[in-house]
């Protein structure tokens, strides 16, 4: 089956932006820095484990919006839980505002908590059912002693919510009364309590319908502008990226094989696997061609080579890319990808 999205989705990717939104400066000082950094699962001293991230950079500017995009298993929701400090470094470092979560102390780390924040991709599960809405907005805040008193705390909790589009009605309610988008939006008002400065979001419209996913889309871009919040935007659904990111991180097998600007990218992809990505999007056109077969995946991440991740799969391939991983190279419009034969292969559609 496949999905419809609104014709003006489709027509406008950016329809949802603020009219006049300036797009963040990227050469401002980020907010959030991976460096190098790399997750390993079992194995001795990195050796013979599962690499789950793989010596991946980027960084987060203020007001941002970065996705990471990739099929299951990329490394996404492995670095986003990194970036909350539940996976430590195997190698590199996330610094925010330049400093190193990983040397936080305890009050550092409830510190950083307060300034980053979480949205998981189910509602269904993220919220407590024995709690009122009210009260599970209130956690947080009761958690890091925000207000002086009950009052002034439901005066926020009730603003928070209206910007939030729930209505006052819902928050003495229990979250099997409410429907999957309005539990979204609870726990987005959770995330925002605390006004945090970077928010992971975590798949946060794939369990919700299509028409749905656009009003939630639609409420953080809202969000974004009222508050300046940054999103570390995790997705395996291009369409969606292609509305909310300023700029796109692609992963593969927990390495960064392209990342640029959201609309460069989209443009001109210059790696086979973003192509690929690009090219699985629905359109809706039933009879609209792929550009080409990507082949099949590998079964075990255990069997990884030290080429390139797209090597077993890639219709350019050459012997030069099944032996060693190309660096993740700067190319025109801001865009940089790891690929030996970017300059040289053409991935238009025909």
């Amino acid at each position: 089956m496949c999905t419809r999205w609104p014709a003006d989705m489709l027509a406008d990717p950016k329809h949802i932006l603020r009219e006049g939104a300036a797009r963040p400066d990227p050469a401002s000082q980020p907010i959030l820095e991976i460096d190098g950094f790399s997750v390993i699962f079992g194995g001795t001293r990195g050796r013979g484990g599962l690499v789950a991230v793989d010596k991946v950079s980027l960084n987060v500017g203020s007001a941002q919006t970065v996705a990471l995009v990739g099929e299951s298993g990329s490394g996404k929701s492995t670095l986003g839980l990194a970036v909350m400090r539940h996976y430590l470094a195997s190698t590199g470092a996330i610094r925010f505002e330049s400093k190193d979560i990983a040397t936080f102390n305890k009050a550092q780390l409830k510190a950083y908590r307060r300034q980053v924040q979480m949205i998981n991709q189910d509602p269904y599960a993220s919220l407590s059912p024995r709690m009122r809405i009210r009260d599970i907005i209130a956690e947080p805040m009761k958690a890091h002693n925000m207000y002086e008193g009950p009052g002034e705390r439901d005066a926020e909790i009730e603003k928070l919510a209206g910007q939030c589009g729930l209505p006052a009605g819902l928050l003495d309610r229990f979250p099997d009364a409410l429907s999957g988008g309005q539990r979204q939006r609870v726990a987005i008002a959770r995330a925002l309590a605390l006004r945090p400065k970077l928010v992971v979001a975590d798949e946060p419209t794939s369990a919700l319908d299509v028409s749905v996913q656009a009003q939630i889309l639609k409420l953080l871009q809202q969000l974004k502008d009222e508050f300046g919040v940054s999103y570390l935007f995790i997705s395996h659904n291009l369409a969606v990226v292609r509305q909310v990111a300023d700029d796109v991180v692609v992963l593969l097998s927990g390495k960064v094989v392209e990342r640029g600007p959201t609309e460069a990218l989209f443009s001109k992809p210059l790696h086979p696997y973003s192509r690929s990505l690009i090219d699985a999007i629905p359109v809706p056109d039933p009879d609209a061609p792929f550009a080409f077969n990507v082949g099949q995946a590998r079964s075990s991440r255990r069997e990884l080579v030290a080429g390139c991740p797209f090597s077993d799969r890639c219709a350019f391939v050459t012997e030069v890319c099944k032996g060693q991983m190309p660096p993740l190279e700067e190319k025109a419009n801001g865009q940089r990808v790891a690929c030996w034969h970017a300059d040289a292969i053409n991935l238009d559609k025909k």
